[in-house]
């Protein structure tokens, strides 16, 4: 005999819909911080187009853009508080600087020194990771000890869509549900691992579908929309922090430049679709 135990859904969060118009009363944010967020996301950029600069000029080792993941970084960063732990990936330039490590260190460690990433004992954030999908381990040790100690702080990890396809970041999600830690995780999905498009990552519809199986809620967000990012952010946060557990983000993005200043995009997609 065979009967349903149980059934899932994955709901999408989008606030600004792609012309430009809020399809909702966005109140989460004042006028001040909403001009901010926007400072913020344009100082990125300009700090990306200089970054790519140096290194076509010999200055900067290999390096990753953020062209067209700017919202994606600096929303959900924006969102977290002073005394919450942000784990980056590797991509994490614009996270950084919303989190206040001088820009002057972000370019000296993608220029070869490592001293560009001793982060200040006052700011709660871990160095860059560059192996692929080994720091949501970390964070979730890092919740863990949020949990033991009480505190009330959140960690929040990022990584990518590629990241999904390793051990690690299962195992992390796993040890987050089972003792139901005060952590958020945050995929960034832009649709390509290097040269491996996402759906050769896996067979699931979505990346946000993935939580149900470690027994938290998992949900699809315009990566593009700084609002929904924001607010998908800051509940997930308040959730962690009111003993509610972990949450898996998905931001639905695209990178629109090559994966780093070492890779040509152009040999394995089509320009017809970074165009669309």
């Amino acid at each position: 005999m065979e009967k349903e135990i149980a059934k899932f859904s994955v709901n999408y969060l989008q606030i600004l819909d792609e012309n430009g118009h809020c399809g909702e009363s966005f109140s989460d944010l004042t006028k001040d911080q909403i001009k901010e967020i926007y400072e913020f996301m344009v100082l990125s950029r300009i700090f990306d187009v200089k970054a790519i600069s140096l290194q076509r000029e010999g200055l900067l080792g290999t390096y990753p853009s953020i062209r067209g993941l700017e919202a994606a970084q600096v929303a959900s960063a924006y969102a977290l508080g002073k005394s919450d732990w942000m784990i980056p990936a590797f991509r994490e330039n614009a996270s950084m600087i919303v989190r206040g490590l001088p820009m002057e260190m972000i370019l000296q460690y993608w220029g070869g020194d490592e001293r560009g990433q001793k982060i200040p004992v006052e700011q709660n954030d871990l160095p860059f990771a560059i192996p692929v999908g080994t720091q949501p381990l970390h964070a979730a040790g890092i919740a863990m000890a949020s949990k033991i100690m009480n505190d009330g702080i959140v960690s929040l990890v990022y990584f990518g869509d590629g990241a999904t396809s390793e051990g690690d970041v299962n195992e992390a999600m796993n040890f987050a549900g089972v003792f139901k830690l005060p952590l958020v995780l945050v995929c960034v999905n832009n649709q390509w691992a290097i040269s491996v498009p996402r759906k050769k990552q896996t067979a699931a519809q979505t990346i946000a579908q993935k939580a149900i199986a470690f027994g938290f809620n998992g949900i699809q967000v315009d990566g593009n929309d700084v609002f929904a990012v924001y607010k998908a952010v800051k509940d997930a946060l308040e959730k962690a922090r009111s003993g509610g557990g972990p949450t898996l983000i998905e931001l639905f993005t695209y990178r629109i430049g090559d994966h780093t200043t070492a890779d040509d995009a152009g040999k394995y997609r089509e320009k017809t679709e970074v165009e669309e």
